[in-house]
């Protein structure tokens, strides 16, 4: 009995130290790790995130209230040309044999027909201007690609710190064992 618990003992040992050796051997494979330049650029990532962040909410900001403006501004439109086309309608249509008044309501109608144009250049020039930030945020976006790159040795330093921080608390457990 006492034989077999050695034998198992020996064998218990040979295998931690193996296991040491394979640690030790990871361990020299890995470079030495600079952790305040990994926490810098992590940090740096962050900060960058929150100043896209605001700058999104200052744009989505800036949208609402343009809108509310093209709104409003459409809403008096509509009910002023309501308004003024009855009252103009109605005065030509009283004095059908004055030309003035018909001559009026012509001009109103062609008042009407350049405002729509207005409208519609307006909302052309609003297409346009989302097309060029659209094009600018493809342009963006392809300069953050690079971005990414670093982004990504940023994800593997990560790694390696974790795997390195892995390794250290294997060793101290194992130097506590010992």
């Amino acid at each position: 009995r006492c034989r077999a618990e050695m034998q198992q003992m020996v064998l218990d040992v040979a295998d931690k130290e193996e296991r040491a050796k394979l640690l030790d051997a990871e361990y020299a494979k890995m470079q030495p790790v600079n952790r305040s330049l990994y926490t810098f650029r992590i940090m740096d990532v962050i900060n960058s995130i929150a100043k896209q962040k605001t700058e999104i909410a200052k744009i989505i900001d800036d949208i609402r209230t343009i809108q509310k403006k093209s709104n409003k501004i459409s809403d008096t439109l509509r009910r002023t040309e309501a308004v003024a086309d009855e009252r103009v309608y109605q005065e030509a249509d009283a004095q059908k044999n004055d030309p003035a008044m018909v001559q009026s309501y012509r001009y109103l109608s062609d008042l009407r027909q350049l405002f729509e144009t207005l409208v519609d250049v307006i909302s052309e020039t609003g297409a346009k201007d989302r097309e060029a930030r659209d094009y600018e945020a493809k342009r963006k976006q392809l300069k953050s690609r690079l971005d990414a790159n670093n982004l990504t040795r940023i994800l593997d330093d990560l790694h390696q710190v974790r795997a390195e921080n892995d390794t250290l608390l294997a060793q101290l457990k194992a130097s506590r064992r010992l």
